[in-house]
């Protein structure tokens, strides 16, 4: 969320100074941003899948929303699930 917001003011700053000097400058100062990332996976997932089978996704998706929850509670947000790999920020 904290990328996106950087990214939008920085396009619009970028538009607003194009439309004055018809020309966008791209090697603009940016800001800096303090931030934690977490990396975590489900440990023994092959396992998991062979015997939930079909019932794997509910398994992934339970424990998706476990941990994005906690993530949320503390500010955070999911930045990316693959599989049984989850990346916040």
């Amino acid at each position: 969320a904290a990328g996106v917001e950087i990214i939008r003011q920085s396009l619009d700053q970028q538009s607003q100074d194009a439309q004055k000097h018809e020309s966008i400058a791209l090697n603009s100062k940016g800001s800096t941003v303090k931030c934690i990332f977490l990396f975590c996976d489900i440990r023994q997932f092959t396992d998991a899948t062979e015997s939930l089978q079909e019932e794997v996704f509910v398994f992934t998706n339970q424990i998706a929303s476990v941990i994005h929850s906690i993530c949320n509670s503390y500010g955070g947000s999911a930045n990316k699930n693959v599989g049984d790999a989850f990346l916040m920020s």
